[in-house]
């Protein structure tokens, strides 16, 4: 008797927390980001519609990232910020990437990769392509593509390559 009752609790309970993947307000990524420093790749690749926890809270457990989608100053042009990041206390060897980070306003666009404990930015010109190759606001939905050469403030150089597509999208 006892297990005809428990059996359904237990399907209910693993349907519900099937629900909460399925939520279109949760943040999902797709694709990968590699950045490459003095011969050595690290980054991110991320099977479908990977859940991702919001990296600009705090502390995170697993991996996490954002997703936003302003109208700016003017309101004419939309401002994109994407980024993915390891959970906070991930141990990451050497110089492996913990974030990489692409802000797009306009047609200008900037992409930012923290490589252990060192910051390594690119802005959008000769040697640093940054795409917003789509974008749906009222969806909250876009896509990146990145194809850049960073440098930290000793002019060390990095490269980063990207094609991320996010679902989830905070408008604000």
């Amino acid at each position: 008797m006892r297990l005809r009752i428990l059996l359904p609790c237990l399907a209910l309970l693993a349907g519900l927390a099937g629900c909460a993947d399925d939520d279109p307000a949760r943040l999902k990524v797709r694709g990968s980001a590699l950045v490459e420093l003095d011969g050595t790749r690290s980054g991110f690749e991320f099977a479908d519609d990977t859940l991702l926890e919001d990296d600009r809270v705090g502390r995170y457990d697993r991996q996490a990232g954002h997703c936003t989608i302003d109208r700016g100053e003017t309101g004419e042009v939309d401002i994109l910020s994407v980024g993915v990041s390891l959970p906070t206390d991930a141990p990451v060897m050497g110089e492996g990437v913990r974030s990489l980070t692409v802000r797009i306003e306009g047609i200008a666009g900037k992409v930012t990769a923290q490589m252990g404990d060192v910051e390594f930015v690119g802005d959008s010109g000769p040697g640093c392509t940054v795409i917003e190759s789509y974008l749906d606001r009222e969806g909250g939905v876009a896509g990146v593509e990145v194809s850049c050469e960073l440098a930290d403030a000793d002019g060390r150089t990095a490269g980063a390559t990207a094609e991320l597509h996010f679902a989830g999208c905070q408008r604000l």
